[in-house]
């Protein structure tokens, strides 16, 4: 039986290149710790909202239970959008290098000064 060539082997393409290679090349490289740190914040902010919606409505009578819950929820979409506002305005002015570090201590003093409080202390 004659001998064939062998046929030439097609270039690589996406579908064929190792794992590890792909895990090394581009934006792929640090998708890794992306999503490890999306779990995380996926934790902690399914436990955060879990705590803020339920604490609240152990506390307040059930009269009052609707009405508060509703100023609380509209308070929360309301106060957000202004903070996001005025660190985009504040920004500019002195920059981020400073932005940063004072966002931090005002956030360290609202925590600090809530955990002065004995209600929140028992929650």
């Amino acid at each position: 039986m004659p001998r064939t060539a062998a046929a030439p082997r097609p270039p690589w393409r996406g579908r064929q290149v190792p794992l590890p290679i792909v895990l090394r090349v581009g934006p792929f490289r640090y998708l890794a710790g992306g999503l490890a740190g999306a779990a995380i914040a996926a934790v902690r902010f399914g436990v955060g909202n879990v705590v803020t919606i339920t604490a609240p409505q152990h506390r307040i009578p059930r009269a009052r239970l609707g009405r508060t819950m509703s100023a609380l929820m509209l308070a929360s979409v309301v106060v957000f959008p202004l903070g996001v506002g005025l660190a985009g305005a504040l920004v500019p002015v002195p920059g981020p290098q400073l932005l940063f570090p004072v966002g931090a201590a005002v956030t360290a003093a609202a925590i600090l000064g809530a955990l002065s409080q004995a209600e929140i202390r028992e929650l």
